[in-house]
């Protein structure tokens, strides 16, 4: 059985910051393998197991993906395959890296496809679906186990209200795993699996490699959808919470007008009559 794992070099949510002239996202350089992919990960190094099964570490990224794949072939990984077109020009999405995953697929032959239900940077779950439709195979989420059983490939599913349901698989099949599906377990530094991941290459392919004529343009681009402008201007800055004790503190007193001084002069009936007109003007 021919097992491959599709890893996505990620960027942690927490890492991501946003440009204040365009709001567009800002990732950093360095990539991570997500929680989830290095469990699927885990999940085929399980399956390994199994007399004539190999695993194929497969990412459809640039050269920042080297990294994970290494790790991915000194933990085990049978191949390490990294799809790209230098000359491709547009940066994929979702949609259009899923297309690339399942032509690579077909080319090599797969039988079951592990990949994180979701990706760390951002992610909505998208890719497992776009991934078996463009691959034609079955899809089965939120997936908590694979096992390869008498009758077949057996994997358990998590639905709503934590209850558990058991499946045979139809192969080929793409799984989406979730984190608490497995262990991470650690990989013995300088052990003979090891020694055999640092003397394997990370094979690097392109479009004509998986069988297209035409890397795919992003989804918004396929179907001419104008993007949005950026703004020209910078987002305001976000206003200070205050609560309601704070606001009164900062709330500047009322300035009092400052009254003309009156002179009381005369003789002390005269001066009753002023004061009994300004009480009388006090009170309207």
């Amino acid at each position: 059985m021919h097992i491959v794992v599709c890893l996505k070099p990620a960027v942690p949510a927490a890492a991501i910051t946003y440009d204040p002239r365009s709001g567009a996202p800002l990732r950093p350089v360095e990539r991570v393998t997500s929680l989830r992919d290095a469990v699927a990960l885990q999940m085929a190094f399980d399956l390994q197991c199994v007399p004539g099964t190999s695993v194929t570490a497969l990412a459809i990224a640039d050269e920042r993906a080297d990294p994970l794949l290494r790790r991915a072939l000194c933990a085990g990984a049978t191949r390490a395959i990294r799809v790209w077109d230098a000359d491709g020009g547009s940066a994929l999405d979702t949609w259009s890296a899923a297309r690339v995953a399942g032509a690579a697929l077909g080319v090599l032959d797969a039988d079951l496809v592990l990949c994180g239900s979701q990706s760390d940077d951002l992610g909505d779950g998208y890719f497992p679906a776009a991934l078996a439709a463009g691959a034609g195979c079955e899809l089965f989420v939120r997936a908590l186990s694979v096992v390869v059983g008498d009758h077949g490939v057996e994997a358990v599913q998590k639905i709503e209200g934590g209850w558990r349901v058991g499946s045979t698989l139809r192969l080929p099949a793409v799984v989406a795993v979730e984190p608490e599906a497995t262990r991470l377990r650690h990989h013995a530094v300088l052990g003979r699996v090891y020694r055999a991941g640092l003397a394997r290459a990370v094979e690097v392919w392109g479009a004509a490699d998986v069988g297209l004529a035409v890397w795919p343009a992003p989804l918004l681009e396929e179907i001419e959808l104008a993007l949005p402008r950026a703004r020209t201007r910078a987002a305001p800055a976000a206003a200070a919470k205050l609560s309601a004790k704070d606001r009164l503190k900062r709330k500047k007193a009322p300035v009092a007008e400052e009254a003309a001084p009156v002179a009381w002069d005369g003789p002390p009936d005269v001066v009753a009559r002023q004061l009994l007109e300004r009480i009388a003007q006090w009170l309207q």
